[in-house]
């Protein structure tokens, strides 16, 4: 008995040697490998062409990054008002077959193209449009 518990013990101080070395080793060899890439000069030509690409898009404008974030917490306080455009079924199908045609021809003409009449709500006030 007393030879199998030593024995376990010995088993259990090579396993957390094993995995103290595996883990020291796999760290540095990262390591290494992170450093060796950073100083390769294919690195250092994409690295110029990365940059620039960063700065075309914005990415790196840091000058008006507050006031970016500051817009952004503000829009999600903003009330967006709602306006409803009711306008009939069949018009509205008149309005997407014009539509059609004029993809078909590709040109839209403003002489051509006719739009029914329709009604705008904006809060309370409903406002009636009409074709001229």
């Amino acid at each position: 008995m007393i030879i199998k518990k030593q024995f376990n013990k010995s088993k259990k101080k090579i396993f957390t040697s094993f995995y103290k070395y595996y883990f020291f080793i796999s760290i540095v060899s990262f390591g290494l490998i992170i450093l060796i890439f950073f100083n390769s000069e294919s690195w250092n030509y994409y690295k110029l062409k990365l940059l620039s690409r960063l700065e075309a898009y914005g990415i790196l404008n840091y000058s008006k990054l507050p006031e970016v974030l500051l817009l952004k917490i503000k829009g999600h306080f903003t009330k967006v008002d709602k306006i409803f455009i009711n306008i009939r079924f069949k018009e509205e199908l008149k309005i997407d077959k014009q539509l059609c045609t004029s993809y078909k021809n590709r040109f839209i003409a403003e002489k051509n193209f006719n739009l029914p009449s329709y009604k705008i709500v904006y809060e309370s006030l409903k406002r009636y449009a009409k074709n001229k």
